[in-house]
């Protein structure tokens, strides 16, 4: 019975030593979390998949493809709104740059993102949203300097979190889910809340949907999305928390 168990064990470590998950034909290694392919993730954007962007010579972006396929894919309005990829990720200039996908997107949902503000970044410029006109979930920053507070409405209140380093990657948490809302800075404390509960209705980066007069861009450089239409529980928003943190080297 002690020899059975140990080859079992063993079995299992040889197993999942060398897990693959496949979605849509993609096949992920075991450093991506699991839960990312459970069904819940809506659209995965990752700035290092060259072949989901769509870029001319100047490396303007007119699409960014979700990369699970689902055909949720950002693109860009006109030749004006195309932000620039690079290695480092894909930069919205601040000015007119922004990106949109329209799609079913409801509270609770719960937003991953590995992202850059710099510091000449418009004041209370959104950095993303939903994509419906007005009150969608808008995240901007403001008081911007060496660091700067980040803030989500969705209707009602507001959730507000300082300490956003500015110049530098960061992962950023966004929970909207009514009172069970959050705004969370790498692994620092959460600040919580309620902000309303409007829809999502998409996703915007770059600016707030539907709104393009000055100031309300952002400048900011972004390396990777997730969007996920659910609270994750904490041993699996942990687990997605460390793949971007670990990945990034953040």
């Amino acid at each position: 019975m002690k020899n059975f168990l140990v080859s079992f064990l063993l079995l299992i470590s040889v197993t999942c030593s060398g897990q693959k998950i496949i979605v849509n034909g993609h096949k992920f290694s075991n450093t991506v979390p699991t839960v990312i392919a459970d069904g819940n993730t809506v659209a995965w954007y990752r700035a290092d998949q060259t072949a989901t962007i769509t870029k001319d010579v100047s490396q303007k972006v007119s699409a960014w493809n979700d990369y699970l396929g689902s055909g949720r894919n950002l693109t860009a309005p006109n030749a004006d709104a195309t932000p620039t990829w690079s290695a480092s990720g894909i930069t919205f200039n601040g000015v007119f740059n922004y990106m949109s996908a329209t799609f079913t997107l409801a509270q609770p949902e719960i937003t991953y993102i590995v992202i850059q503000l710099f510091a000449d970044s418009p004041d209370y410029g959104t950095m993303f949203c939903g994509a419906t006109s007005g009150a969608n979930c808008p995240v901007y920053a403001n008081n911007i300097s060496t660091v700067a507070t980040v803030t989500l409405e969705a209707g009602g209140g507001a959730i507000s979190a300082g300490n956003f380093p500015v110049g530098q990657f960061n992962v950023l948490r966004v929970v909207a889910n009514g009172a069970g809302s959050k705004v969370q800075i790498n692994n620092l404390a959460a600040n919580t809340g309620n902000p309303g509960t409007n829809p999502l209705a998409g996703f915007t980066l770059g600016s707030n949907y539907g709104i393009d007069y000055v100031g309300s861009f952002s400048h900011i450089q972004v390396k990777e999305v997730i969007l996920r239409k659910i609270v994750d529980s904490s041993p699996d928003e942990a687990a997605i928390y460390a793949y971007l943190k670990n990945k990034y080297g953040l």
